[in-house]
């Protein structure tokens, strides 16, 4: 089994030994940090440049945002972490889902639901596994290639531009970034973009309208490499 970096942010000491313990039955020799508050993590994950693949937060966490918020802010830093939220009340079941999760569990509930959760997470992890683009820089992220909607190269950077409005930024020349790309759902529309075919709208004669009205240039030299390979995305989907 894969060894996991795994994060608990709980401010009950004796839960978060009892998930410990019960992590480490269900996946051996994973890392496990424990966490007392969100701010805890957030702070120790910018620190220590550290990578959860999965995350169990609690929703109450005292003095500070709730783990909803927190949950928020770790997916901007850790957009393909699994966050597994644990909590001793339900009226909370609603509120999660104003943020990225892949489970709900109570706390009373712990040991008939992990492995539930877990197998959800592992599931994920192994289908991301193949749709990850890795961007080196003074940080590295590690970004799902589905939620990306174009590549830009400007000013000697590259620009990610994902689904949910956020901008990853890179020192990485398009080049590089392409042959990381799975070609079957990416064309290179000029020299300086790289193209999702998955979210494209309308193409045209010397432009593409991407799903969010993004519009993006084809140039000539591109442009009859770039029709052929949405042509036979096209194809695969049908």
């Amino acid at each position: 089994m894969k060894p996991y970096t795994i994060a608990i942010c709980d401010d009950e000491s004796v839960f978060k030994t009892y998930l410990k313990d019960l992590l480490t039955e269900h996946l051996g020799a994973s890392r496990i940090l424990t966490f007392s508050s969100g701010e805890e993590m957030m702070e120790c994950l910018a620190e220590q440049k550290l990578h959860f693949d999965i995350v169990f937060l609690d929703i109450v966490l005292p003095n500070e945002n709730n783990g909803i918020e927190i949950a928020k802010r770790l997916k901007k830093h850790l957009p393909l972490c699994q966050v597994i939220f644990v909590t001793g009340y339900l009226q909370y079941a609603v509120d999660v889902y104003e943020t990225d999760h892949i489970y709900f569990i109570l706390k009373d509930d712990l040991e008939r639901r992990l492995p539930l959760a877990l197998e959800r997470a592992q599931k994920h992890l192994a289908e991301l596994e193949n749709d990850i683009l890795t961007l080196t820089d003074e940080n590295t992220v590690r970004l799902s290639q589905r939620e990306i909607l174009f590549i830009e190269r400007n000013n000697r950077r590259s620009y990610c531009h994902c689904q949910d409005g956020s901008v990853w930024e890179t020192h990485m020349r398009l080049d590089d970034i392409e042959k990381q790309l799975n070609s079957a759902f990416w064309g290179r529309s000029h020299n300086s973009f790289l193209v999702n075919l998955r979210y494209i709208r309308e193409l045209k004669k010397t432009d593409v309208i991407l799903i969010d009205n993004s519009d993006i240039p084809v140039s000539r030299a591109h442009s009859a490499s770039f029709r052929i390979s949405f042509s036979q995305y096209l194809g695969r989907e049908l």
